[in-house]
């Protein structure tokens, strides 16, 4: 798995032991369930506001004003001309959403769940890949997922030793059409606004290529029989940014289709390692043979595992890159991009008394080396 994994031996049990995987536009949340996958998914410009006028032509000379009662003493009169005049409240609450569900049902391992051994879940830093692995029954399991940080969708491997792989794949959204086109789910709906009904417009399109096999539609979903590998292409979009964001999801997915798995991921890592592969960490040796849940219970009993924090500070940079790739439409929110449901804490909103210093203003360029021989730092900002 390398020094630079985050893994475990069990799927995870809820929403914030999930892998985050993210390019800047789309992030995900993978779960690693062995009869039902659900891999969450995000698109960074989700949000139930709408466009509004925010502009008040004549505030400069209700400022005047203002200013003349406050320094005339009259206070209440200077507050009530800025509020009424000059200061613009969004109408309600808004916030960031989830774009949607992907769900893998297998109807072959509900029967097999009680003899999985040999489980892991790991995400690779190095890579930006997290995967899931294991066996159940004479058949060894493999899913592979990353946010393609050169083509701009969500990308997911299935495989079986056995080469007969049978699940199907659906896509959900409360208050979204969903339905199947050929090989090809798509999505679309707006986001939930409070005020008016309707945030921005959304779209997904998930399109399945299988090796040998078959796939057929069977209501919402496309089921899958006896394919050798399979891998799931998937695309978000909304208005915030593209004028027909269905459309703009078919050109994604049907661009990464012609690509091809392999491809695909090579340039994935390559675009991905520009960036992580300029800062190294090196604070001692560490427990990597334990998956990282006993690593930090170890930690809080008192042993010592520096390279767990080494660890740690290299996931904070890849959870920053992830979620705030160059070319991004947006800035990191309050939880990068990752946020399950509807209405997330704080909304998952933009701060600039916290946003923009933790995630945007990080130390001059520098090289450090600690008073003891064993440990090293060095960074490029």
């Amino acid at each position: 798995m390398g020094k630079l994994a985050i893994w475990f031996r069990q799927p995870a049990h809820d929403w914030l032991e999930a892998l985050p995987v993210g390019n800047g536009l789309l992030g995900a949340m993978i779960f690693g369930g062995v009869p039902l996958e659900r891999i969450q998914v995000n698109e960074k410009t989700v949000w139930s506001g709408c466009r509004y006028n925010l502009e008040r032509p004549d505030a400069r000379e209700y400022v005047e004003q203002a200013r003349k009662s406050l320094f005339e003493g009259r206070y209440c009169e200077a507050e009530e001309l800025v509020r009424n005049h000059v200061t613009v409240w969004p109408p309600g609450r808004h916030s960031y959403e989830m774009l949607c569900n992907v769900y893998l049902e297998f109807s072959d391992a509900r029967d097999l769940v009680y003899s999985v051994r040999e489980y892991g879940r790991c995400l690779g830093l190095e890579e930006a890949v997290a995967w899931v692995e294991y066996a159940a029954g004479q058949r060894r399991h493999k899913r592979e997922v990353f946010a393609s940080f050169a083509d701009k969708v969500l990308v997911a491997r299935v495989e079986s030793s056995r080469r007969d792989l049978n699940f199907s794949v659906s896509v959900e959204r409360r208050d979204a059409e969903a339905a199947v086109e050929g090989d090809m789910i798509v999505l679309r709906g707006h986001a939930l606004c409070p005020c008016h009904g309707a945030g921005v417009e959304l779209a997904a399109a998930l399109k399945v290529l299988v090796e040998g096999g078959s796939v057929e539609a069977k209501g919402r979903r496309l089921h899958l029989r006896d394919a050798e590998r399979a891998t799931l292409l998937l695309a978000g979009a909304t208005s915030y940014w593209s004028e027909d964001p269905l459309r703009a999801c078919r050109e994604m997915v049907e661009q990464a289709a012609s690509l091809g798995y392999g491809e695909l991921r090579r340039r994935h890592v390559e675009r991905y390692r520009e960036l992580f592969g300029r800062v190294e960490l090196h604070l001692g040796e560490g427990r990597d043979e334990l998956p990282t849940d006993e690593r930090m219970e170890a930690l809080r009993r008192g042993f010592e595992d520096t390279a767990l924090e080494a660890l740690y500070f290299q996931f904070g940079r890849y959870l920053l890159i992830s979620s705030s790739f160059p070319g991004s439409p947006l800035p990191a929110n309050l939880q990068g991009m990752w946020a399950d449901g509807y209405a997330p804490p704080w909304n998952s909103d933009y701060y600039l008394n916290i946003n923009l210093e933790m995630n945007y203003c990080p130390p001059r360029s520098r090289t450090c080396r600690s008073a003891t021989s064993r440990s090293s730092t060095s960074w490029t900002g």
